[in-house]
């Protein structure tokens, strides 16, 4: 019998291009930093002019998955919220690095609140894409100290959303640790590779055969795509 912590390493070397199953065997020996690997270059300049032109969109976004870090510096919470510290309960707050990539977040805006003060549930911030739109709710009680708008500290579309005040103790209990960050990745990254590894699967275009897959809710479709919505939040 195979030992699962074998094929648990196993299953983590290989490389996007044999997880797709566009390879039958490649590991990975550069710590999955697909932009400075030559064979990843040489797979997607074949691909872009071969029949296997189709899988490119998903082996980009496999890529970037697998290239998405918790950055120095970032807590990230559970929900999609991600917060940077500036002092003794002051943060900046807005989204997850891995919300942003996969979803190509156009635009948000902080739904306003007259009173300044929200509570966990109250909903806080809007998103849109070419996907469509989600409102987020507020992880926990927080005030707001200053919004992302013209007139703010912060530019227009950038990542973060407002500058707020929260007590640490409310903050805390919604703080993701790197292993539950990974194992959100890696089911994320599953979820695709399921998904689009059949014999239907159209790749770069819908499969009525027309339109450019330029979304992962085009890639996925609605239900898939909402299975990786709730993975996200």
């Amino acid at each position: 019998m195979a030992d699962n912590s074998m094929m648990s390493s196993f299953e983590g070397l290989q490389c996007i291009w044999m997880k797709s199953g566009l390879v039958d065997y490649k590991l990975c020996d550069k710590n999955f930093d697909c932009d400075n690997c030559y064979f990843h270059s040489v797979m997607r300049n074949k691909s872009a002019v071969s029949d296997e032109s189709s899988y490119s969109y998903v082996n980009d976004l496999l890529a970037k998955i697998h290239g998405t870090q918790m950055e120095r510096g970032i807590t990230y919470l559970h929900g999609g919220f991600a917060v940077k510290k500036l002092f003794n309960g002051t943060y900046f707050i807005g989204l997850s690095m891995l919300i942003i990539d996969l979803l190509k977040i156009e635009s948000f805006a902080v739904m306003a609140n007259d009173e300044k003060k929200y509570e966990e549930g109250t909903p806080f911030l809007l998103i849109s894409g070419s996907w469509g739109t989600k409102v987020l709710n507020a992880p926990f009680r927080f005030t707001m100290l200053d919004l992302n708008a013209k007139n703010a500290p912060f530019k227009p579309g950038a990542r973060w959303a407002a500058m707020i005040e929260v007590n640490d103790e409310d903050l805390e209990p919604h703080i993701m640790n790197d292993s539950e960050f990974r194992n959100q990745r890696e089911e994320i990254h599953e979820l695709i590779i399921t998904e689009t590894h059949t014999e239907h699967f159209a790749g770069a275009t819908l499969h009525d055969g027309g339109t450019k897959v330029d979304s992962l809710e085009k890639l996925l479709g609605k239900e898939a795509f909402n299975r990786i919505l709730r993975l996200l939040f």
